[in-house]
C-alpha cells in the first residue's frame, strides 16, 4: 500500500470517529431532551385526568358559586319529579326558588334596566 493511500485511510478512520462522537453527544442531548418531554407530558397528562375528573363529578368542581347553586337546584328538582305531589319536595323546591328570585332581584336592584 502506498503510504499516500494509507494517510488518507487514516485521515478518513479519523474523520469518522469525529463524527461519531460529534454525534455521540448529540444524541445524548436529544436523550436527555426527550426524557424531559416525557416528563413534562406525564405531568399534563395526569393533570388532564384531573380537570376531566372534576367535569365529570360536580362534587370535586368548585364547591361555592353557581356550580353548587346549579347542583343543589338540579338535586331540589329531580326530588320534585319522582315525587310532584310530595309535600317535603314541593316545600323545599319553592324554598330555594324563592330564595334564588330574592337574589336575583337584589342583584338588579338600583339598577334602571336588569335583563334575565
Amino acid at each position: 500500500m502506498s503510504p499516500e493511500l494509507k494517510k488518507l485511510m487514516e485521515e478518513n478512520v479519523e474523520a469518522v470517529e469525529e463524527f461519531k462522537r460529534h454525534h455521540l453527544k448529540k444524541v445524548e442531548e436529544l436523550d436527555k431532551d426527550v426524557s424531559e418531554l416525557d416528563e413534562d407530558s406525564k405531568q399534563l397528562f395526569e393533570r388532564v385526568e384531573m380537570l376531566e375528573a372534576k367535569a365529570s363529578n360536580p362534587s370535586l368542581s368548585v364547591v361555592g358559586g353557581a356550580n353548587r347553586e346549579q347542583h343543589e337546584h338540579k338535586k331540589l328538582f329531580t326530588d320534585w319529579v319522582r315525587k310532584p305531589r310530595g309535600a317535603e319536595e314541593n316545600r323545599k323546591l319553592s324554598e330555594f326558588e324563592s330564595h334564588e328570585t330574592k337574589a336575583l332581584s337584589r342583584k338588579c336592584f338600583g339598577r334602571r334596566l336588569c335583563r334575565s
